[in-house]
């Protein structure tokens, strides 16, 4: 399964830039990290999982992101858990951020 995430800072309406994302896989009830980057400048990261039939789950450390701008964010980690339908399958991802709200949609 490989995915693509594009997270947008909605206070300064710009990418998020250096949000840490943490990616996991779950194979018979177990969560395994699959790898750990960080968003480009443009806002995107993007992963690939040798699991095609598991269920999969992002994490988005925005604490540590909004504290480097000052701001206290009151949802530290957003995560997202999804099932992906088959190895050729991208996962599009677009995540809206602020300190106290955020979006999720998947694109196509």
């Amino acid at each position: 399964m490989n995915f693509s995430a594009h997270v947008i800072d909605a206070v300064y309406g710009r990418p998020a830039e250096g949000i840490l994302v943490r990616y996991y896989s779950m194979s018979e009830g177990v969560w395994t990290e699959e790898g750990r980057k960080r968003t480009d400048s443009g806002g995107l990261v993007s992963g690939d999982s040798s699991d095609r039939r598991a269920l999969f789950r992002l994490e988005f450390d925005l604490d540590a992101y909004f504290s480097s701008l000052g701001i206290i964010s009151y949802y530290p980690v957003i995560t997202l858990t999804f099932r992906a339908h088959g190895q050729t399958e991208r996962q599009l991802i677009s995540l809206l951020v602020t300190p106290s709200a955020y979006t999720i949609f998947r694109e196509k």
